[in-house]
């Protein structure tokens, strides 16, 4: 088991109660009065703070004048602020419907910032700053968990896409992604992270994967000596295709004749009509020429 690292002091009052402060490099330790200029640079202090004590930060209530509605004091509060909702449920009548699971807990945490603009300038200043919490802090080795670090960066987007090119799933993806990268604590987002990305891709290009399709056989065509490649088009839908490559063309010079056909039929969502040409060269080697056929809706 990891040892878990101290990052607070706790404290407990004569009521029973405990209250946390967090440990905290004193540069990043917010200073009441202080101005740390515009609002995103007062969010960004703020944040930074934040994820070096342990906990997550979410923005809170703001008060605006006059006609152009400028923003004149703004909140962010910890994550776990609020109390959490009472929902009843009737085993019985509910049994169908199961409860949302989720590993979050609002505790009624006060600790906040609030800060206040500046007349004339377009500066914000540290107005009010509540430090303790009634929470512990995420120790330093589970940080990478933390909503911020979770966030996946263009990297770890890429190499999902690519491996799904290449038909790996987006769990396997995060394995290798974490060898890569030496430890899991160094990839942003978890591998449901990585699934739920995934999905998100699959939504994003589901109405427009055959003009993706389209686009990257042109490039190949553009850019490989020897590609063809050739589709139709039946009522602005993506009816059928058919390409090949510099050594398909040389195996038909050479044998002509296929020696043996196979086809699989409307065994998926796309229901896609997927022919293999089977033949095998000099070396015994058996060569795969496909034949697609496609029928998707909404293509232009």
């Amino acid at each position: 088991m990891t040892p878990k690292t101290t990052t607070t002091h706790r404290y407990d009052t004569p009521g029973g109660t405990s209250y946390y402060m967090p440990i905290v490099d004193s540069k990043l330790f917010p200073v009441l009065g202080k101005i740390y200029g515009k609002l995103e640079d007062c969010e960004k202090m703020y944040r930074d703070y934040a994820y070096a004590s342990g906990f997550d930060v979410r923005k809170s209530s703001q008060k605006t004048g006059g006609l152009s509605g400028r923003i004149r004091q703004k909140y962010y509060v910890c994550s776990r602020a609020g109390m959490p909702k009472k929902v009843s449920v009737d085993t019985l009548e509910n049994a169908e419907k199961p409860r949302k699971k989720t590993s979050f807990e609002c505790t009624g945490c006060r600790a906040k910032v609030r800060f206040d603009w500046i007349y004339g300038t377009e500066q914000f200043k540290l107005a009010d700053f509540e430090q303790s919490h009634n929470h512990d802090m995420v120790p330093a080795e589970y940080r990478h968990l933390s909503k911020k670090d979770r966030q996946m960066k263009y990297a770890e987007k890429l190499f999902v896409y690519n491996a799904s090119i290449s038909n790996i799933g987006p769990t396997k993806a995060h394995e290798l992604y974490s060898n890569m990268k030496g430890c899991y604590q160094d990839v942003h987002g978890t591998v449901e992270d990585f699934r739920n990305w995934k999905r998100d891709l699959n939504v994003f290009i589901n109405d427009s994967d055959s003009q993706i399709l389209v686009d990257r056989m042109e490039e190949k065509k553009k850019y490989i000596p020897g590609f063809s490649f050739e589709y139709k088009l039946d009522d602005s839908e993506l009816h059928s295709l058919f390409w090949a490559d510099e050594v398909a063309r040389c195996n038909y010079n050479e044998f002509s004749d296929i020696m043996s056909f196979d086809a699989t039929y409307r065994t998926n969502r796309y229901f896609i009509l997927l022919f293999l040409f089977k033949f095998t060269n000099q070396s015994r080697i058996i060569e795969l020429t496909k034949y697609r056929t496609f029928s998707i809706k909404g293509t232009t």
